[in-house]
């Protein structure tokens, strides 16, 4: 038997419960225009993913315990650029989550236990270290720990608020895109 679509109310009541659960997190709806929503300081969400050469477990944190890359420097394809020193911290240490594809209405298949950001051959990148739950815990989870490890699974992904945010233009003054030079961070996701 053929698999039907999802109706629009189903969409839409889909859409709604993704909104209400954001909304716990102190997100708001974009207005349609990303430049007077950062001038009207509207906390917005976004998200970036990184693509990893390997992910493994760290030895100094534990066997269940993943060191990622969760944000490098530069321009990426959608034209935008992080400025990693300008990362905050505070609201996420008080409720590190470990998401599975920025899904804020699931329970976390783990937790960050430590995020830095450094230096890494003269750049600055996001480092986070992720535990994943116990196969008891959460068995999704367990299949992901186990995708990283075998090569599956190789990127990541922030979901950010960005607080401040400037303009880049090319050599010919038309708009490249963003250069966030403060951005809250908000959860890491595995993503695939």
């Amino acid at each position: 038997m053929a698999k039907t679509s999802p109706t629009k109310d189903v969409i839409k009541s889909k859409a709604e419960a993704r909104w209400g659960a954001l909304s716990n997190f102190g997100i708001q709806k974009p207005s349609g225009s990303f430049e007077s929503d950062i001038k009207e300081g509207r906390r917005v969400l976004l998200q970036r993913g990184v693509t990893l050469e390997h992910a493994a477990p760290d030895p100094d944190k534990g066997s269940r315990v993943f060191q990622f890359v969760a944000s490098s420097d530069g321009v990426k394809r959608d034209g935008n650029r992080i400025d990693n020193k300008g990362w905050e911290f505070e609201n996420f240490s008080k409720n590190p989550v470990f998401l599975w594809c920025h899904d804020y209405s699931s329970l976390p298949i783990g937790r960050p236990v430590d995020w830095k950001v450094e230096k890494v051959n003269g750049k600055h990148v996001l480092k986070v270290w992720s535990e994943f739950c116990e196969e008891s815990m959460n068995p999704f989870a367990e299949k992901v720990r186990l995708m990283y490890e075998k090569g599956y699974l190789r990127a990541g992904s922030v979901g950010w608020i960005p607080l401040e945010a400037k303009s880049r233009l090319d050599e010919s003054g038309e708009f490249e895109g963003y250069d966030f030079t403060r951005s809250e961070l908000l959860e890491f996701s595995a993503v695939p």
